[in-house]
């Protein structure tokens, strides 16, 4: 045999023989033992460890549900302020066409092509507005879930306003692209027509 195997043998073999020759005591279950009389300590102890990590757990719950609802509460405020900074810009946009019909209106251009495009664009920015509206109450609803008890119905809930966000977006990209194909396109082309 090789060393490794001879000392593995031997050490083996020395571990039988210590726990073998070990005497082996019984534990008595008479009250008269000490040890058996200091258990009652311990299951309290156990029972208060258990109490604790039981309130611990509820404590980071209610944690953790008051920083979800400062989160939605705080997205809720900044989607508001955009909505506004957007709604301010349409406005801005809006008026300008207006401007523009007006001067060249004034100069004799034929300008019915551009106030269909402004009533349209008009109409974008009020679904815009009323999309824009739909996700934040979307986004409100997430409110109603009791926070740790109804994962299901709060994840659907944040899941419908993702859908209502995506549709605003596609809003906002819908007047951009209708500005510059439409509108400035409408101006551009009025701008070789020859005043009547």
């Amino acid at each position: 045999m090789s060393n490794h195997k001879v000392s593995a043998l031997l050490v083996v073999m020395t571990v039988l023989y210590i726990f073998s020759s070990l005497p082996v005591y019984a534990v008595e279950s008479s009250p008269s033992n000490p040890k058996r009389l200091n258990i009652g300590p311990y299951t309290n102890k156990f029972s208060n460890l258990q109490d604790n990590l039981k309130n611990n757990f509820q404590d980071r719950i209610a944690r953790r549900c008051e920083i979800i609802t400062n989160n939605i509460d705080n997205r809720i405020n900044a989607y508001n302020n955009k909505k506004n900074a957007h709604l301010k810009r349409y406005e801005n946009l809006k008026n300008l066409v207006s401007k523009i019909i007006a001067n060249l209106e004034e100069k004799g251009y034929e300008v019915t092509e551009l106030k269909t495009a402004l009533n349209e664009l008009d109409t974008k920015i009020k679904k815009y507005a009323s999309d824009y509206d739909a996700f934040i109450d979307a986004l409100k609803n997430t409110q109603n879930y009791a926070c740790g008890e109804s994962e299901g119905a709060f994840l659907n809930a944040l899941e419908a306003s993702k859908t209502a966000l995506q549709t605003v977006l596609q809003d906002t990209r819908d007047i951009h692209s209708y500005y510059i194909d439409v509108i400035k396109k409408a101006v551009s082309d009025l701008r070789d027509q020859k005043t009547l």
